[in-house]
């Protein structure tokens, strides 16, 4: 974890606005599956923190879509199925929206 002297305890409302601003920062500046760089020593920690988050599910979304392309383009829909099957409704939803609130 980073150096947390350089940076002050934040509220539990700043860190929610914190945590906002990477997730606008996010949809502003990158397409869902993209990873956003953290800024150790730049970001406060909260914010470098979420952007982690946003990260996993960023990798967490290319994987998924990488896995639908490959099922589509060998013709086999099947697998394709229970693959998204197995996913819950609400992430699909949210991976659609690009939505990768903590």
């Amino acid at each position: 974890m980073e150096n947390d002297i350089l940076f002050r305890k934040l509220s539990f409302n700043e860190a929610a606005d914190f945590r906002q601003w990477a997730r606008d920062e996010y949809s502003e500046n990158y397409v869902p599956g993209q990873i956003m760089p953290t800024q150790p020593g730049i970001y406060h920690p909260v914010v470098n923190e979420q952007i982690e988050y946003i990260n996993e599910k960023a990798r967490a979304a290319s994987r998924c879509l990488h896995r639908i392309k490959q099922d589509l383009n060998t013709g086999r829909p099947d697998e394709l199925m229970a693959f998204l099957m197995d996913c819950e409704l609400i992430d699909l939803k949210r991976l659609a929206r690009g939505d990768f609130d903590k």
